[in-house]
């Protein structure tokens, strides 16, 4: 814990003379916060590519891990982002790769009273699927009191993807899940959220529109950090 929190103190001088904001990658690779996807799609052309820890586990019934991600993600056309993961219980050791591969569309924009609106897939092909929902999920942001905007993101997700493949092993997001992301400066958000499992927590350091630090708390226990780089296609 000692070299995580040198490294928080680390990003926090450099963010505090670098005024920006850009949207993130989940540990699934996603557009979203710490786990959970929200409405936000990447926009056509451009890509985010990162990587990191986040403590996650293989399916319902076993609790080998599945900790270390690398992925990637690209507006293929406007409103719809398609993302790729592969993560390693044991980093480049033994054979504990897993592919997830997530489709999300933006299906209503938001304006000033409707929230937007995106329906996506996670984990959506493969044999052995672990990590699979369909969901869809809303996001707003909000004003008041003269605090900086606070956007909060509502969801809900199915295991009725397994009707349209073949069932998956394991399933993320099933019922209600949703979070909040307030943002404390102009390059720092925080994060609360529900995965309809855990509550976890994060703080999203972001630069130039182009790289966000994202430092979690899963399960209110379990520390980590994904990153992600913005790129135009």
């Amino acid at each position: 814990m000692s070299s995580l929190n040198s490294v928080v103190v680390a990003v926090v001088l450099v963010g505090c003379s670098i005024v920006s904001s850009a949207f993130a990658q989940t540990s699934y690779g996603t557009t979203g916060l710490v786990k959970i996807p929200t409405a936000d799609v990447a926009e056509f052309g451009k890509g985010l590519i990162g990587g990191g820890y986040a403590a996650d586990f293989l399916g319902k019934d076993t609790r080998r891990p599945r900790d270390w991600s690398f992925f990637a993600m690209v507006g293929l056309v406007p409103r719809v982002e398609a993302g790729l993961r592969l993560t390693y219980g044991t980093l480049f050791l033994k054979s504990t790769t897993d592919r997830v591969f997530c489709v999300k569309c933006l299906l209503i924009q938001e304006s000033h009273l409707i929230p937007a609106t995106a329906l996506g897939v996670q984990d959506m092909i493969g044999i052995e699927k672990n990590f699979n929902s369909l969901y869809v999920v809303s996001s707003k942001k909000l004003g008041f009191l003269g605090i900086e905007p606070v956007r909060l993101h509502l969801g809900y997700g199915t295991d009725w993807w397994d009707y349209i493949s073949n069932k998956a092993k394991g399933h993320r997001f099933i019922g209600l899940f949703g979070g909040v992301e307030m943002k404390a400066a102009p390059f720092l958000s925080l994060l609360v959220e529900y995965d309809a499992d855990d509550v976890n927590l994060g703080a999203r350091f972001s630069f130039k529109q182009i790289l966000t630090v994202t430092f979690n708390l899963v399960a209110m226990k379990h520390p980590g950090c994904v990153a992600s780089l913005s790129l135009s296609l």
